[in-house]
């Protein structure tokens, strides 16, 4: 695993990082690594915004959310039972 900074958010970062190589990208939904995905990348999203969106559909009674939210917490009970 490596964490390249860079100062903005543009996915041209993650491209030329990348080059040639179709690993995977640790990512939010961000719209500008599309590109990446659309070249062979495989996205892998952040337990931080899954987190966040099970927390705001879980409120709105969502059976499949509340699932998902028990599995989770089966894994990782302190981070989870906050929300």
């Amino acid at each position: 695993m490596v964490y390249d900074f860079n100062p903005g958010r543009s996915g041209e970062y993650a491209r030329n990082f990348l080059g040639h190589r179709k690993g995977k990208l640790v990512c939010d939904d961000y719209g500008g690594h599309q590109t990446c995905f659309a070249l062979g990348v495989t996205k892998i999203g952040c337990m931080a915004h899954a987190r966040q969106v099970l927390r705001v559909t879980r409120h709105q009674k969502s059976i499949l959310a509340e699932h998902a939210f028990q599995l989770c917490l089966k894994t990782n009970k302190e981070t989870w039972t906050a929300i």
